[in-house]
């Protein structure tokens, strides 16, 4: 990529983009340290910062973009050629930019980010969760009533907590003796089957 190459590009961007004054991160390539590039930034009301020599972390923004494009876009599409390529990369980048939410800006668009849209879009999801919040409340209201008795027009709510244990101290005994039967070791004969204490009483 030329000199040339690089202000053409950044060009089409500014006729895009006319209200935005962005700043270009770069690495010390020959077409970023020419005399003529720093003009044409300076005439474009555009900033221009260089990157540490050998020190890639110190352009994160586009090494991300080119592991994001490597998976997602180029290795899964497998382009034959030259021309699948361009094709593949031109649909991810409008993906990328108008669809794909990106966590390091609140989970929006680089769209809406440059739009201005964020606040409006952060303000409608705090809206929502509170939505949801208050219907889950109502579900749980709701569902703590097992039913209602009606009584000459009028309905008396009955919690479900009045029927949890009804038939149980029956069925599995008191707490009392669950608790003597299991210090003791010995173990509730089940039902349909005769304890062996009182079958060896009845055989003597």
């Amino acid at each position: 990529m030329t000199e040339a190459d690089v202000e053409i590009i950044l060009q089409r961007a500014a006729e895009e983009h006319p209200e935005a004054r962005p700043r270009i991160i770069s690495d010390n390539g020959p077409q970023f340290i020419a005399k003529d590039f720093r003009e044409f930034i300076r005439l474009c009301g555009m900033t221009h910062v260089r990157t540490s020599p050998y020190y890639p972390q110190s352009n994160g923004k586009i090494e991300r973009w080119h592991s994001s494009l490597k998976h997602e876009c180029i290795r899964p599409g497998v382009p034959l050629c030259l021309e699948d390529a361009q094709h593949l990369v031109s649909g991810y980048v409008e993906h990328y930019n108008t669809e794909r939410l990106h966590s390091a800006i609140g989970y929006v668009t680089p769209q809406a980010k440059l739009e201005g849209r964020e606040k409006a879009i952060f303000a409608e999801r705090d809206r929502k969760l509170e939505a949801a919040r208050q219907l889950r409340k109502a579900r749980r209201a709701s569902s703590d009533t097992a039913g209602s008795w009606g009584f000459d027009g009028a309905y008396l709510t009955v919690p479900k907590r009045m029927f949890l244990g009804t038939a149980l101290p029956d069925i599995m005994g008191s707490s009392t003796d669950r608790q003597t039967s299991k210090q003791s070791g010995l173990k509730r004969p089940s039902a349909g089957r005769k304890d062996p204490i009182e079958h060896q009483r009845t055989l003597h």
